[in-house]
Order: structure tokens, then sequence, then C-alpha cells
């Protein structure tokens, strides 16, 4: 399900088709919270998550429903990030060169178009999100890098994944996070931002989310670049 929008609300290009008429954007930003605001380091719009962090259910309702365009980040986080990508306009360097040289530590040649996806652990690197949307505290947000693509839906039109992709990440949550950690479903979130949503497109990666766990062993899985 998608979030439907007005050609005339202020925050239609945000918006992702196809939709399907449920509320509109502009109502589930009224909703959750969610403010447009605009920086002098950018000249777009940036959503920004006010007053309190999105709650466990909200975050299981936008991930479940395939609604990940309303995800957003605090006003701090969202100036540390606008404040990055600012920094790295104006050293002219672009955001792959970035994180290959400074999150992964991997080479541009490490990159693979084709191949087995989250099945060779030399392939991925777990890290911390740097700039996490607005979660509470307890909830871990974490991106898993994969060096192979991870393929599109051919016949999505917003450039989301199949569901033969889902299950094999489904299958390796399972196997990463739940067993080792001790957890249950009920505490992870997993989500791949379609094509359209991507700040990063030239780098596969996912996000998880964790709601509690043990954050020792939590630290232990993630990778010190």
């Amino acid at each position: 399900m998608f979030v439907s929008t007005n050609s005339s609300s202020t925050a239609s290009y945000l918006a992702t088709p196809p939709a399907t008429p449920t509320l509109s954007l502009d109502e589930y930003y009224q909703i959750l919270n969610i403010q447009e605001v605009r920086s002098e380091l950018m000249p777009n719009m940036s959503k920004v998550k006010v007053d309190k962090p999105f709650t466990w259910n909200e975050v299981h309702f936008i991930v479940t429903t395939n609604q990940l365009e309303l995800f957003a980040r605090s006003q701090a986080a969202t100036d540390r990030y606008l404040k990055f990508k600012h920094d790295l306009k104006e050293s002219k360097v672009n955001i792959l060169d970035h994180i290959l040289a400074n999150e992964v530590r991997w080479d541009v040649e490490d990159l693979r178009e084709e191949g087995a996806i989250f099945a060779d652990k030399s392939d991925l690197r777990i890290i911390h999100n740097r700039f996490p949307y607005y979660f509470e505290d307890d909830v871990s947000h974490l991106c898993v890098w994969s060096k192979v693509r991870i393929p599109t839906d051919p016949n999505s039109a917003d450039g989301d994944i199949t569901t033969e992709t889902r299950n094999k990440i489904n299958q390796y949550i399972e196997e990463t996070f739940i067993r080792p950690l001790g957890l249950t479903w009920e505490q992870v979130e997993w989500f791949k931002n379609w094509t359209s949503l991507q700040s990063v497109k030239s780098i596969s990666h996912i996000h998880v989310l964790i709601k509690g766990g043990d954050k020792n062993k939590i630290e232990q899985m993630v990778e010190s670049v």
C-alpha cells in the first residue's frame, strides 16, 4: 500500500506512485507529527519528525505497509545530515566515494552487479546508521551494506524488491540477528528503500531496526571500520 497525495499538496514531490486511495501524505504527516522544513544548506525541503520519536507500533505500520516515505529524522539529526551533505559537496566528494572510503572500507572494484545476495559474509558490512530516523532510545538502527547489488523488481514502478528477494533477506535477518541475539520477529523490522527514495543508489543496503536486545551483543556485530 502506498500513500496517495493531491497534486496541490505541499508534500507532493515526496509521494511515489502508484498511489492507493487511503489517507493523503499530508494527513499522515499530521498524524505522525512530521513537518517540512527548509535549510539554507539544501535547496529542497526536508522532513522532520517533531515532538516525539516514532513508536514501535508506528515503525511496524510504516514497514509492513511499505510506506517508507513516512520515515523522518529528528531536527537535530536532520541538521547533522544536511551539514554532512553540504560538506561533501563543498569538498567535491561524491557520496559513493565517501561510503567506500569511510563507512565500509571497500574498493569500487569490489562492487558487483550480479551474484548471490546475503550469502557470503565477506560481501556484507553491518554498521550503525550515522543519521538514523527518529526512533525511541531502545531501538538500534543498523545498515547492512552489500557488495552485490540487491536486484529490484522489474515490474515495480518504484524500484521495489521481489517476494523472492524479501524471502532471502528474511532468512538472513533470522540467521544473523534474531537467533544470535535471542530476539523474536516482534523485535525486528527491516526494509530496503525503493529506488525512488534512495539517497545512495550506487551501492545496495538494507535498514535493520532492533527493539531492545543486548546492546553489547549488537555492538559486537557492528563492524569497526
